[in-house]
């Protein structure tokens, strides 16, 4: 996968995603200081440390499945910027796959909040769908709804 990635980088070696992926895999590797050196690369293509985060965040959760080591990335990039609507859609997801499903609503709710305030419909409508979806099926509503039936008289 690391030389698929390479090659990717030979063709379009602007692409930060790219980069981001090629640093994870180094690390999976354990080629650490390797990685260290292509995460440097690639937050100096990002506008801030908040948005590389967010994105190596993404890959570790989305790309390689690394839920925890994702999840650590987008808790420091909201403790970075607590307004991140973007960084709170991702918190929303791993906390879904974590099955934590309280906190994957909280998120969900609160990315569309604030991209709502900071007018970005696509992370709004992202966060609307993904909260609607995690609603229709999560066990904490089918159990809250059966105590519901279950206390109506």
């Amino acid at each position: 996968a690391l030389q698929e990635v390479e090659q990717g980088l030979a063709a379009a070696p602007d692409h930060r995603d790219l980069l981001i992926l090629k640093g994870v895999l180094q690390e999976k590797l354990g080629q650490g200081d390797a990685a260290k050196e292509t995460f440097v690369a690639a937050e100096e293509m990002t506008d801030s440390r908040e948005k590389f985060l967010i994105e190596r965040g993404q890959i570790y959760y989305a790309i390689v499945g690394q839920l925890e080591t994702g999840l650590a990335d987008i808790e420091a990039a909201i403790a970075l910027n607590p307004e991140s609507a973007g960084a709170y859609l991702v918190l929303g997801g791993i906390s879904e796959a974590l099955r934590d499903y309280p906190r994957a609503i909280e998120a969900y709710q609160r990315a569309g909040e604030l991209a709502n305030a900071q007018n970005d419909p696509e992370i709004a409508a992202v966060a609307r769908y993904n909260l609607g979806t995690l609603l229709r099926r999560s066990p904490i509503q089918q159990s809250e709804e059966n105590q519901l039936t279950t206390e109506s008289p």
